[in-house]
């Protein structure tokens, strides 16, 4: 599988040329340091080939990447991005794309700081989706998942969720219960409650799902 891997910033510009490769499949735009300029902005729309994997790590994500995410939403299989910072109205964008005749079969979205606001706008994409096998929003902010618990059941094929490591309260785990026992579908659930400072997770009631 032909892939491609690229340092945002002025160290690869070199590779410019062969983003527009039509046997690319793989692609992947990498930071190590935390950019706030949406550079993945200036590859991805040199990119003419269909993409099946695009991994973006420590960029922001507005609404211009946003829009060029949607493009490429037709034909990626696994979108991931990682250590991002995702605005309301590109996540709405985002979405969007995932409603309307998206093939994505992985969606990862870690360390991007959701929380509970902006996991109410990406529902409005998972709601209905018959896509997704494999949903993962770890290292997030989210504290109460009742919104995409109520609309679990209607991801068809859904199989794997996993929300790892995030500040879920003791509203949360009874919601997921009961979107759980009608999501027949679901084969692996991951949950780690993070406990903090400031709230007592009864740990009880996330047990309840297992």
């Amino acid at each position: 599988m032909p892939a491609l891997s690229i340092e945002l910033g002025p160290r690869g510009v070199q590779h410019i040329q062969r983003l527009t490769s039509e046997s690319l499949t793989s692609l992947n735009l990498f930071s190590h340091v935390h950019r706030r300029d949406e550079e993945s902005y200036y590859w991805l729309r040199q990119v003419t080939a269909q993409l099946q994997i695009l991994v973006i790590e420590s960029d922001a994500i507005g609404d211009r990447t946003a829009r060029e995410l949607q493009r490429l939403l037709g034909g990626l299989k696994e979108l991931i991005l990682e250590n991002c910072q995702v605005s309301a109205s590109a996540l709405l964008l985002l979405a969007a794309g995932l409603a309307q005749g998206s093939a994505c079969a992985k969606l990862v979205i870690r360390r991007c700081h959701v929380d509970d606001n902006l996991l109410k706008i990406l529902v409005g994409g998972l709601k209905n989706n018959s896509t997704l096998e494999e949903v993962s929003l770890e290292y997030n902010n989210i504290q109460d998942p009742t919104g995409l618990a109520t609309i679990l059941s209607t991801m068809t094929s859904l199989r794997y969720l996993s929300l790892n490591h995030n500040l879920l309260t003791n509203k949360g785990g009874p919601a997921l219960l009961k979107g759980l026992k009608k999501t027949p579908s679901l084969i692996k659930l991951k949950i780690q409650v993070q406990q903090t400072r400031n709230k007592r997770i009864d740990v009880r009631i996330f047990q309840s799902i297992y």
